[in-house]
C-alpha cells in the first residue's frame, strides 16, 4: 500500500470519529431514502474522473470530503461536497453564477482552490456533478 492510500485510510478513520457527533453527521444530509450517507475521502492529488469513478461504485451519489491540518491541535477543516451523475447539460446551457464546466484530469487540489460554498461544478465529459456544501473546522474526538 503505497503513502497515498495510507493517508487515505488515516482520514477514513478520523471520519469514522467524527461521525459519532451529531454536529458532524447534520453536515451529512442523508442520500438515499434509507438514511444513508455513503462517502468517500478525496486526496489533493486525486483526479476528478478518479473521484467519479470511485462514486459510481458507491451507486452514483456521494459525498466527498476533503480533511485539511489546522494550526490548531486536535482540529481539522473539513469540507464537504456532494458528488452526482448527472444528466447531460451542455456548457450554453450553465449558469455563470454558480456552475461552471471543469475537466476530469483536474485536481482535486484544483477544483478546491477554484470551488466556494454553494457552487456548482460539472465534470466533463463524465457529466458528474459537484457541489460544495460545507466548510468547517471540526474537533477530532480521542
Amino acid at each position: 500500500m503505497d503513502e497515498r492510500e495510507l493517508e487515505r485510510l488515516r482520514q477514513m478513520r478520523l471520519v469514522g470519529r467524527l461521525l459519532l457527533h451529531r454536529s458532524f453527521r447534520d453536515a451529512l444530509p442523508p442520500l438515499r431514502e434509507d438514511g444513508s450517507r455513503p462517502f468517500i475521502v478525496g486526496l489533493p492529488e486525486d483526479t476528478l474522473g478518479q473521484i467519479s469513478v470511485r462514486v459510481d461504485a458507491l451507486g452514483g451519489d456521494a459525498h466527498l470530503i476533503v480533511m485539511t491540518h489546522t494550526h490548531t491541535p486536535g482540529t481539522e477543516r473539513v469540507q464537504v461536497l456532494r458528488v452526482t451523475e448527472g444528466e447531460h447539460k451542455p456548457l450554453s446551457d450553465l449558469d455563470d453564477t454558480c456552475e461552471a464546466p471543469v475537466s476530469e484530469d483536474s485536481t482535486l487540489a484544483m477544483l478546491m482552490d477554484a470551488i466556494e460554498v454553494n457552487q456548482t461544478f460539472y465534470v466533463y465529459p463524465t457529466e458528474t456533478v459537484i457541489r460544495f456544501i460545507s466548510d468547517s473546522v471540526q474537533p477530532i474526538p480521542a
